[in-house]
């Protein structure tokens, strides 16, 4: 048809061109036609789908349009991260990665269980039975979810996946120290010695029966210097929860001294614990007794050998005196010397970080506070408008900030508030409180208690606050010497004035430092200057009063508090040498810093040079910021800074401190001192 209809127009002398184009445009509209069809089609089969639907009809697999399932829920195993938390003094905190610990990841099947994954966190964090903090058989273990809380260990990982509706499980192996022991090997013992106790409880009461006696139990212990020791007293049963007390041990722990005897309940109150350690040598009595009770008390050292001595005490309308008890204690110890071990020195106690309501002097008690930073100095000063925080443990931390207080957050918050208190002071480089409206003799007391605190727990102290002035505040007006009161008044001046002033005192006034020292002189109260042959003596007249005179009712609120460090700085040259040894410079940080590994890789020996020169060429502002840096305290109070090296590259190329254990990580991918 196409050919018969192709030769009549030919004959018809139809140009060429005009055929071929008849055939495209017949062609593109048979497309055209085409596609229409198929659209028609796929309509069709739509509307076919839907009433498919509608009346049940199972339909076609292949014309089903719908997505396929996503299958990701049948798979047989799950991702999973696994880290370790270790008990400090501080709680439960999660061991680095350069510690042995980190974050730890494994794909395991659904059906795996948690008593499966704590083996296996064993193998990780404790490979071949060590780690560094000591052997696997050392220490509790226990596993907790991302809570922190518990977990059975018969649950599986499909089951914790279907619980949590999390993407990604996240689990923690607990470690505390006190290996647990065979329960059931000790129970005979147990009862053997508890009849041993009773039997010796009846023998005391007939040997003397005209009094009542109270028989107190003491267990002396020994142990090498290098270990602390640890006071527990056995009475809460293995299957007791909740937070430890300071003489109760772990609920792993509960069977592992089988000497003890287990009191009542009501024979125990904390605020009783009394704590004795003349001569360093360490003996716990709690003596909290009713009028009518036997008591027995022990104080035990874990895995070290025990001694026990019975001591008969007569009874009294009330309890034993602090002279009674301390001669309790000299007997108790010389007792034990004479029958053999001998006691080491320097022992020392670890209690319960929690604080006593009932007797909050307890120089053990922990108090906790949390302060913010843009309102520290209010925030401390009403944490040290109670005396009895002097005797207390303090561990405080920033509203809002995540941070452990082992030291470096203490520093840190102690630095930040003299750094806001001495901008309301007045000086230059020494600046002295001056009287204000807002604060009475409490304020002042607790801004000398915050002085004495930072001093006594951390060696933090306010070196720019005059030197006259805190040596007055500790040895008293009268032992500030001349020298002292014009080195700190000079300090407390401004450039200028202070050059006008060594000037007149050289005797040497030039024509400029007239006007200055008329300037001094006025603002002091004086409106003249005196004559040459005088002004020695006016200028140190004037220093008098301005740092010993005006701020007179500061120095007597701070001597209060401030005598408890007469010990330490017993004269003014203890005095001296500490302001001397708590300003930093460039050399003397340079000269702390230290590296955790001896032998050094040749990048790490050319990071380490970069920053000793960067260290020592600082002056002395930039010192404390590089101090306050790496340590949370703008004075010296470390010995030692502890710089590890790490290969970051790019954004994560940066500088890490870590303030509790004066510890700098830095990378050691810097080619040239211009780039570090």
């Amino acid at each position: 048809m196409e050919d018969d209809l192709e030769r009549f127009l030919e004959s018809r002398e139809v140009p060429k061109e005009d055929i071929r184009r008849m055939k495209r445009d017949k062609c593109h509209s048979t497309n055209k036609e085409t596609l229409l069809q198929r659209l028609k089609n796929k309509i069709g089969a739509r509307k076919m789908k839907s009433k498919t639907k509608v009346s049940g009809t199972p339909d076609n697999p292949q014309n089903n349009m719908a997505r396929q399932r996503n299958r990701a829920g049948e798979k047989t195993s799950r991702k999973v991260e696994i880290g370790w938390l270790h008990f400090g003094k501080n709680g439960y905190s999660q061991v680095r990665t350069n510690n042995g610990g980190g974050t730890r990841h494994a794909k395991l099947a659904k059906t795996t269980t948690v008593a499966q994954i704590m083996e296996l966190g064993k193998g990780l964090f404790f490979p071949d039975g060590h780690s560094t903090k000591g052997p696997a058989e050392d220490f509790t273990f226990e596993i907790c979810d991302f809570k922190m809380n518990k977990i059975p260990m018969d649950n599986t990982v499909g089951q914790m996946y279907e619980q949590t509706k999390l993407k990604l499980l996240r689990f923690y192996v607990c470690t505390k120290e006190g290996a647990s022991t065979d329960h059931s090997s000790s129970e005979e013992n147990q009862l053997i010695e508890d009849e041993e106790e009773n039997d010796l409880l009846e023998d005391a009461s007939q040997m003397i029966p005209s009094q009542i006696c109270r028989i107190v139990h003491i267990h002396l212990t020994m142990q090498p210097r290098s270990k602390k020791i640890r006071t527990t007293s056995e009475t809460e049963t293995a299957e007791s929860p909740g937070p430890s007390h300071p003489f109760q041990s772990t609920p792993t722990d509960s069977k592992k001294n089988t000497s003890e005897v287990s009191l009542p309940d009501p024979l125990f109150d904390e605020a009783d614990t009394l704590i004795w350690d003349p001569d360093d040598d360490l003996v716990v009595l709690n003596l909290n007794v009713d009028e009518d009770a036997d008591v027995t008390q022990s104080a035990e050292v874990s895995g070290a050998p025990t001694q026990t001595i019975h001591l008969l005490l007569p009874s009294g309308e009330d309890l034993l005196t602090l002279d009674e008890q301390q001669s309790i204690h000299e007997e108790a110890v010389q007792t034990a010397q004479d029958s053999g071990p001998n006691f080491p020195s320097d022992s020392s106690s670890q209690l319960s970080s929690s604080t006593s309501a009932s007797n909050p002097g307890d120089p053990e008690a922990t108090k906790r506070a949390s302060i913010c930073r843009i309102k520290v100095v209010g925030d401390l000063l009403a944490v040290f408008m109670d005396s009895r925080i002097i005797n207390m443990t303090l561990k405080m931390d920033f509203i809002n900030e995540k941070a452990v207080d082992d030291a470096g957050v203490s520093r840190e918050v102690y630095t930040a508030f003299w750094e806001q208190f001495l901008e309301q002071c007045e000086g230059e480089t020494e600046r002295v409180p001056r009287l204000r409206p807002d604060f009475s003799e409490a304020e002042w007391q607790a801004i000398g208690r915050i002085w004495v605190k930072g001093f006594l727990d951390h060696g933090v102290m306010p070196a720019k606050l005059s030197m006259a002035f805190i040596l007055a505040c500790i040895t008293g007006i009268e032992s500030v010497d001349t020298d002292i009161l014009m080195s700190s008044f000079l300090n407390f001046l401004p450039p200028i004035e202070r050059s006008a002033v060594e000037n007149a005192l050289r005797g040497r006034i030039e024509e400029g430092d007239q006007e200055d020292l008329l300037d001094l002189f006025t603002r002091m109260g004086s409106h003249i200057l005196p004559p040459e042959n005088s002004m020695k003596s006016a200028i140190e007249i004037m220093a008098h009063k301005a740092i010993l005179q005006e701020p007179k009712y500061v120095i007597d609120c701070f001597s209060t508090p401030m005598s408890l460090v007469k010990l330490k700085l017993p004269d003014k040259k203890s005095v001296l040498s500490l302001y001397e040894s708590k300003k930093p410079t460039g050399k003397r940080v340079m000269q702390m810093l230290e590296t955790t590994k001896v032998v050094l890789s040749q990048r790490e020996q050319a990071t380490l040079n970069h920053l000793q020169r960067y260290v020592k060429n600082a002056d002395e502002a930039k010192a404390e910021k590089i101090l306050r840096f790496c340590t949370g305290s703008s004075v010296i109070c470390v010995e030692k800074i502890m710089v590890s090296f790490n290969a970051e590259t790019g954004l994560n190329r940066r500088p890490v401190a870590h303030t509790c254990g004066a510890t700098l990580d830095l990378p050691c991918t810097y080619s040239s001192y211009p780039e570090f």
